[in-house]
């Protein structure tokens, strides 16, 4: 959601400091400055499309160990059908 930039902050924050090596937040485009000037240590990618969320994601799904979803998606039709598509 482009309201809630701390949650998906604070779950890739998590990430980090429990091990992991990457952390990628994937969100709102109005959300990616903010949660980019939050730390360099993320890696922040807009949904810029709806249509080309499903690829902009899949990469990193197919190389991920661990998939958070959901801190500060919101419940708006945009983010469920994000959330359906990363579910497929």
């Amino acid at each position: 959601s482009k309201t809630y930039t701390g949650a998906p902050y604070f779950a890739a924050m998590a990430a980090l400091r429990t091990g992991s090596d990457l952390a990628f937040v994937y969100c709102h485009e109005d959300a990616a400055i903010p949660i980019k000037s939050y730390s360099p240590e993320i890696i922040v990618t807009s949904l810029l499309a709806r249509a080309e969320k499903e690829q902009q994601v899949r990469p990193a799904l197919e190389m991920a160990k661990s998939v958070v979803i959901g801190p500060g998606l919101g419940r708006t039709p945009f983010a469920k059908e994000v959330f359906k598509a990363l579910l497929a």
